[in-house]
């Protein structure tokens, strides 16, 4: 007959001091670039937007632990996502500009570098910062 015992089962996976996982990564990296090509095609819409906002926030908050260089990248995206949003409130359409559009693919492609340097507890770390700073937890 077989012991009971009262432990809970738990699933088994890395542990969180190892990097992100390819399925990982590409969730992070290819969701906010697919979301930015369609304010390239106009068809965005708020979600689109939100979505950018939360990718380049995490960008920026990565970024705190870097040099100025990588944090001026971050800034002028959040910068651009700041004007696309004030440019729906003018106009009711969701859109954004060339130099908009470059800054922000210039943060998600940087972003993507910094979570490949940072370690699964860095980015739930980081995630957690973003939701706690924009106030949506």
């Amino acid at each position: 007959m077989r012991k009971r015992t009262h432990r809970k089962i738990r699933n088994v996976g890395l542990p969180l001091v190892f990097g992100l996982t390819q399925q990982m990564r590409t969730d992070l990296d290819l969701t906010p670039l697919g979301t930015l090509e369609s304010f390239k095609e106009g068809t965005a819409g708020p979600e689109a937007a939100h979505t950018l906002a939360a990718a380049v926030d995490l960008a920026a908050v990565l970024a705190r632990e870097y040099t100025d260089e990588v944090q001026r990248i971050a800034y002028a995206a959040l910068q651009a996502i700041r004007a696309i949003f004030w440019r729906e409130e003018q106009t009711s359409r969701w859109g954004c500009s060339g130099d908009e559009y470059k800054a922000i693919r210039e943060a998600l492609l940087l972003s993507g570098d910094l979570q490949d340097k940072t370690t699964r507890r860095g980015v739930a770390k980081a995630i957690k910062q973003v939701l706690a700073e924009a106030s949506i937890a």
